[in-house]
């Protein structure tokens, strides 16, 4: 069974598989999930799929879009072939504390989370942690719109999804 995201019009499952604990490596191991290889990823999200799972949400700051390469290799064709949904945030804190992001950071981080997904289009961009001017969230909206078919603001859930609906 699917739904519509408030606010557009992609289809979601009811569950959406969070990928956080994709980020952790062995040099590397995440703090709270420890490791995670590719082939337990692979199975992981491979299971998801046949269990009607079609939502899958990750994050630029999950090990420093570790999470997010492990996600598009796991995918790989049938991100399209089956229409599966994915959603990445950007804003997370830099080793100094807050940074103040600008369009240029927003676009940045847009683009390395595209490569690290190995697509064209993230389906749901949000903002994880929002530490940037009102412009810059405008011209965020602006620059995600054709690589992005929803974009959100996350603090509190107040503003809800600004629709790019392409």
């Amino acid at each position: 069974m699917t739904s519509l995201l408030p606010g557009t019009d992609i289809r979601v499952s009811g569950v959406c598989l969070g990928c956080w604990q994709f980020s952790g490596t062995v040099d590397t191991p995440d703090a709270t999930w420890g490791t995670m290889d590719q082939k337990a990823a692979n199975e992981i999200v491979a299971k998801a799929i046949d269990e009607g799972v079609n939502f899958f949400d990750t994050a630029e700051g999950y090990g420093n879009h570790r999470s997010e390469e492990v996600l598009g290799e796991a995918l790989g064709s049938r991100r399209r072939s089956e229409g599966l949904v994915i959603a990445s945030k950007f804003g997370r804190f830099s080793a100094g504390g807050p940074h103040q992001f600008t369009e240029l950071d927003i676009e940045q981080s847009l683009e390395a989370s595209l490569r690290a997904l190995k697509t064209d289009c993230i389906d749901l961009y949000q903002v994880g942690k929002l530490s940037c001017t009102y412009h810059a969230l405008v011209k965020y909206h602006q620059s995600v719109f054709g690589r992005s078919r929803a974009a959100q603001f996350l603090p509190g859930r107040k503003h809800g999804p600004m629709s790019t609906n392409r």
